[in-house]
């Protein structure tokens, strides 16, 4: 008997430990926000990101587990600067080859061509223009499988999903008609959801198209030949040459230049480095106070005019709204926030006290040093690839004051330092 005792308490106790094993085993996708979370801008330990991603490789072997493992792969990379170009570049191409939900396939086409971007920054002339032919075949690409969704021109409206409580019997008529009310606007919603992420990415990758094919030389045929055999789409190729001219005019008006861009084989008369002239201060307001006001705190640049995206500057839903507007550069919460993938620089005169920037998925926050002395200086290059100078002149409780100008390349030249370049 004390036998058989011991031997039904050994069973119950297995079944007790394989019972707490099952609960808590982990699903491929709260293992892969494990990875996720080791997102640290130039911090991340990609080491023990590759590590643990592999490990995955070996656990989950079925080709829709493996496309998602290189998916998050190729996001940690590009969300965290793209500071291993190659490596996004890789992953992406190996996530590509698995099943992967649409969505995230024209996100990884995104990564890719941004990565070759990236991989060849600084490249001017002839340089540039073999660099952007190779960065934008993966766009391309990406807009080839958009078409195959049919997608609307214009984002659709979000179908309602309406809230219900209900305090009586579950049983009852009426609270199977309002679950099935629930669950049907529920899906009614989905394809509205869906074509709007797809609507989202096929914008993403019309706009880096039009960026580097609105950077001198200009090159509108060579992208109009590339996009025709590529998308086998003539509606396509007329949006695409559309948003690309569009962007080439915005571009000469903001150059100065008359119908026709100069000649570049003529260099260009040197003209003296123009002094730093007075301007207008504008007064940036903290964005906290100014979200809970209702006030404009994004300042966009060019222009120097405050915007408000209705959100906190370096949210998903800022991000979205200044990619719509088309405008909006830094704002401030305390430090500096870069916005629609502007970067802030430390000048060389500021060296001994450079910036302290933190990546961040829908901005960068650069920090301002510790013992600052008024004003500091320091230069943005925006997605226009336009250079301003910015100097902080006041920080308050409720904002700073700054002053802002372009600079042309002489002018830059006397503040950029060896790191900047």
């Amino acid at each position: 008997m004390p036998q058989l005792r011991r031997i039904i308490w050994l069973g119950s106790f297995l079944c007790i430990l394989i019972l707490v094993s099952v609960g808590l085993a982990k699903t491929l996708e709260e293992e892969l926000y494990e990875i996720d979370k080791l997102r640290l801008g130039k911090n991340t330990p990609f080491d023990k990101v590759e590590e643990m991603a592999n490990e995955l490789l070996r656990k989950y072997t079925q080709p829709e587990e493996q496309g998602k493992i290189y998916y998050q792969l190729a996001q940690v990379d590009a969300q965290s600067g793209l500071l291993r170009p190659d490596k996004t570049i890789e992953f992406s191409k190996k996530a590509l080859e698995y099943p992967l939900e649409p969505v995230r396939r024209l996100q990884l086409y995104v990564y890719w061509g941004d990565a070759i971007q990236v991989a060849h920054r600084g490249v001017r002339n002839q340089e540039l223009v073999a660099a952007r032919r190779k960065a934008v075949m993966p766009y391309l690409q990406g807009l080839k499988e958009a078409l195959d969704h049919n997608l609307p021109e214009e984002k659709p409206e979000l179908p309602g999903v309406g809230r219900f409580r209900y305090t009586g019997p579950r049983d009852s008529k009426h609270y199977r008609q309002l679950v099935r009310q629930h669950q049907e606007q529920v899906e009614a919603r989905k394809p509205a959801k869906f074509q709007r992420d797809m609507i989202q990415h096929r914008d993403a990758l019309t706009g880096q198209i039009s960026f580097m094919y609105s950077r001198y030389p200009f090159a509108s045929d060579e992208i109009e030949k590339l996009a025709t055999e590529v998308l086998q789409d003539e509606g396509a190729v007329e949006r695409l040459m559309s948003a690309v001219n569009t962007a080439v005019q915005k571009r000469i008006e903001q150059l100065g230049w008359g119908p026709e861009p100069p000649d570049m084989s003529v260099p260009p008369k040197k003209e003296p480095p123009v002094a730093a002239e007075a301007h207008e201060e504008i007064f940036i307001p903290a964005s906290r106070a100014a979200l809970e006001q209702g006030e404009p705190f994004v300042l966009d640049l060019a222009s120097e005019q405050l915007l408000n995206p209705s959100a906190q500057a370096g949210s998903a839903q800022a991000y979205k709204k200044l990619l719509e507007l088309g405008r909006g550069d830094i704002a401030w919460d305390g430090g500096l926030v870069t916005l629609r993938k502007a970067k802030a620089l430390t000048v060389a005169q500021e060296s001994g006290r450079p910036l302290e920037c933190t990546p961040e998925r829908w901005c960068n926050r650069d920090k301002l040093p510790e013992d600052v002395k008024l004003p500091y200086s320091l230069l943005v290059v925006t997605n226009e690839d336009t250079d301003y100078l910015i100097r902080v002149l006041k920080i308050e409780a409720a904002g700073i004051t700054i002053t802002c100008r372009k600079l042309n390349s002489e002018q830059l030249k006397n503040y950029l330092s060896e790191a900047n370049e």
